[in-house]
């Protein structure tokens, strides 16, 4: 029962970059949000804890700092950033 397999396929490995995005404070009054190498800008949503959208950031710079929430009520929020086919997804906690 000698089977010989040959060759299979070969993948190339995954490499996955580190996000050019990250939340620096995820719960208090404001969130601070740093964004870097983004030479289209950065757009995300919002949503509040039931899916509604309740806002959207942006900024035009490659690289920055995004203050958000400091009109909005204190409760549990997910800023959503959709790019080239992948989402991320981070949790944020405002309160008063």
């Amino acid at each position: 029962t000698d089977w010989d397999m040959g060759e299979g396929v070969v993948e190339q490995p995954i490499v996955e970059k580190p996000p050019n995005w990250e939340v620096i404070t995820s719960i208090g009054s404001q969130i601070v949000l740093r964004y870097q190498d983004r030479p289209d800008g950065f757009r995300a949503s919002i949503f509040d804890a039931s899916g509604r959208k309740v806002d959207e950031i942006h900024a035009t710079g490659a690289s920055g700092m995004i203050t958000w929430g400091r009109c909005y009520g204190p409760g549990v929020y997910f800023i959503v950033l959709k790019s080239a086919g992948a989402t991320k997804a981070q949790k944020v906690v405002l309160i008063r």
